[in-house]
């Protein structure tokens, strides 16, 4: 039976701790139990025996011997504090597996710190150090004097009053530190490492009493745990332990997803081998991340660029790689392994390898990408991705409109991007937060403004957003059938009031059609005064206005597309330079007591197809929409409803498709 020990603080010991100089830990610190013996981060005694056979079989040897031929060939602690950490984790598993005194005097002689004194470490990698002299200590118990033990967790208790006092998480109030924050995953994650190996020792049971006690808030009801649900679900999901909705997500871009999610993995894994409670369960948001990092990825393998992101951005193994190993292991998810092959197939580095060693799931079936849907509704984050496969050249079509959690996300409602035969053809001038006002992006400006600035840690605390200033977007309806996919988006509330008075819903609206794999129909319906510009972006000197000066051409290496803008008659189209991008904005005049219709047809082809699309406008008193015909001799008809949102049909040749239903085999909510 798994022996457990409880320690308790109370407030007169806490308050002495208090003066060493950590004013911003907590009041008191609750009851925690954890396991007696070591290891017990990500690991127990009685694993070893398991783990000496799996580090000799597939996929875990791959990583393993990778792991192994990197530090025996290294001699020298890198001088990067990061690097040097998973350096110092990787040889503590290797001395696991493989007992003697080799590892074991490598981390005592060169890779331990001995000391530590506040600011020696730049926060960023600071938890790195605290994760990975946690695991030595833990992994090195048995093999350690009583002194060599006190010396690692003496810096082990600096380093992590260090880390914490960074940047405290106050449990309300103004806090530097958002439950929507990546750094507060990133930060104070390391808490459960720190607090795990060491309570109980007497070594500093007070301080690793307080450590524990404030990682148990965070993975409890109000912090972590509700934000990561319903980023990944909507308000619905904040209070639910199971039968969650939510696909995944998460608001910032897709490079601080990847220091939130994979920290808070290791945090949970750390949790659930010192403690004995798996918490894996509840966390949707952890749960789904694959299949949002999957759906994420473009053709070319690289992640949308949305936020603060670049075009650029590959799936780090570090993060990436090593939760999609934990997801598949602690979710049976292919697409786990699936995430782990496509960061792995990039930059890998032997030092990162320790959880893919531990927990790749090698008896899951490869990830049936096939049987996947086309098209997938993000409902935290108000994204949906259709995507007619997953292969190089496959068409990939991205649209947001959703809330506000925190920062690192741009002012970007509407944004779509589309690409198609291998090639970026609609793209956003992505960056930093440079460029978050809303010409970057491929929307909608009013009267010559952007969408109102969302500003850093605009949610303090784990708190509904529907129906709050916060909720700056929505989808309003996600439908498909076997032809086509059809989403809606209202973004009005995106505006300040002097350009879209409130009441808002319903005046600045996207309706986005697409008929896999090679046509796009987009109506945008705003009822505001001043000029009306609708943007879509392409890399400079991709495109061009055609002849007609009624659309544009856009192409770029393999692909192209043909982008008209039919309605309204009276737009014009022009073509201006942007930083990397040239924008090509239709223009025209707008009414606050009228809605002003805009429809575009954009067709997909190969760069090298002599094919040019025929498209014509449908408006009549009741409908607007395109008629498009594409590579294949097909004629499309799209009509919306002139008066509101709403699809009023889709034919082929002239005979009516199937009615649009919501996807099958995909957790959505309408």
């Amino acid at each position: 039976m798994m022996q457990l020990v409880k320690w308790k603080v109370g407030h007169a010991a806490l308050a002495a701790v208090v003066t060493l100089g950590a004013a911003g830990w907590p009041a008191f610190a609750a009851a925690q139990t954890v396991v007696a013996g070591h290891p017990r981060l990500y690991l127990r005694a009685g694993d070893l025996t398991a783990l000496r056979t799996r580090v000799t079989q597939a996929p875990a040897s791959t990583y393993y011997n990778q792991m192994r031929s990197r530090m025996d060939g290294t001699a020298a602690r890198h001088t990067n504090d990061e690097v040097a950490a998973f350096e110092l984790e990787s040889l503590a598993l290797l001395h696991l597996v493989n007992g003697g005194t080799t590892y074991r005097n490598k981390i005592l002689n060169t890779w331990r710190r001995t000391a530590y004194a506040a600011g020696q470490i730049t926060h960023w990698n600071l938890p790195y150090q605290v994760m990975a002299h946690s695991l030595a200590l833990d992994y090195l118990w048995n093999d350690l004097s009583a002194a060599q033990r006190n010396e690692f967790g003496t810096v082990i208790v600096a380093m992590m009053d260090d880390l914490y006092n960074y940047s405290p998480h106050h449990q309300s109030g103004a806090n530097p530190m958002s439950d929507y924050s990546n750094q507060l995953y990133y930060h104070l994650g390391a808490l459960a490492f720190a607090g795990g190996v060491l309570s109980g020792e007497g070594i500093n049971d007070t301080r690793a009493a307080i450590y524990m006690s404030e990682a148990a808030v965070l993975l409890g009801s109000s912090h972590m745990r509700p934000a990561m649900n319903q980023e990944a679900g909507g308000d619905a999901d904040m209070t639910r332990t199971s039968g969650f909705t939510g696909n995944g997500g998460w608001g910032e871009d897709m490079g601080h997803l990847d220091m939130t999610h994979p920290m808070l993995g290791r945090m949970l894994e750390a949790w659930r081998t010192a403690t004995g409670q798996d918490l894996f369960p509840g966390f949707n948001g952890l749960a789904r991340f694959s299949q949002y990092v999957a759906y994420l990825l473009r053709p070319n393998g690289n992640l949308s660029p949305k936020g603060n992101g670049s075009y650029t951005l590959r799936p780090t193994d570090k993060g990436y790689g090593t939760l999609g190993c934990l997801t598949s292991a602690r979710y049976n998810d292919p697409l786990g392994v699936y995430v782990k092959n496509a960061a792995y197939a990039g930059v890998t580095y032997g030092f990162h390898q320790l959880g893919s060693v531990l927990w790749c799931n090698g008896s899951l079936p490869p990830a049936n990408l096939a049987a996947l849907p086309k098209t997938v509704h993000f409902q935290g984050q108000g994204e949906v991705v259709t995507r007619s496969g997953f292969g190089a050249n496959d068409t990939w079509v991205y649209l947001r409109s959703g809330p506000i959690y925190n920062g690192h996300q741009h002012d970007d409602q509407g944004n779509l991007l589309v690409e198609a035969y291998g090639s970026e053809l609609l793209v956003e001038n992505a960056g930093a937060d440079v460029r978050h006002e809303t010409i970057y992006h491929n929307s909608i400006r009013i009267g010559g403004q952007d969408q109102i600035a969302y500003g850093n840690n605009a949610v303090q605390h784990a708190t509904a957003i529907a129906g709050t200033a916060f909720e700056r977007g929505k989808v309003t309806a996600v439908q498909t059938t076997s032809q086509y996919s059809y989403v809606a988006t209202d973004f009005g509330a995106a505006y300040p009031d002097a350009v879209v008075p409130a009441p808002k819903a319903g005046k600045v609206t996207r309706e986005v059609v697409t008929i896999l794999p090679d046509v796009i129909v987009i109506r945008d319906r705003v009822t505001a005064a001043g000029s009306l510009d609708v943007n879509f972006h392409a890399w400079a000197g991709a495109g061009a206005v055609d002849g007609s000066g009624r659309g544009y051409e856009i192409t770029r290496g393999a692909g192209r597309a043909f982008v008209n803008a039919v309605l309204p008659a009276a737009a014009t189209v022009t073509r201006t330079a942007q930083d990397a991008t040239d924008l090509f904005t239709t223009r025209a005049a707008g009414s606050a007591s009228a809605a002003t219709d805009f429809v575009h047809a954009v067709s997909l082809t190969p760069s090298g197809s002599g094919f040019t699309p025929v498209v014509t406008a449908v408006n009549t008193a009741t409908e607007v929409g395109a008629t498009v015909r594409d590579q294949q001799g097909r004629v499309w008809t799209v009509r919306f409803a002139r008066s509101g949102v709403g699809l009023a049909g889709v034919t082929v040749d002239g005979a009516t498709t199937g009615a649009p239903a919501a996807p099958t085999g995909v957790r959505i909510v309408q």
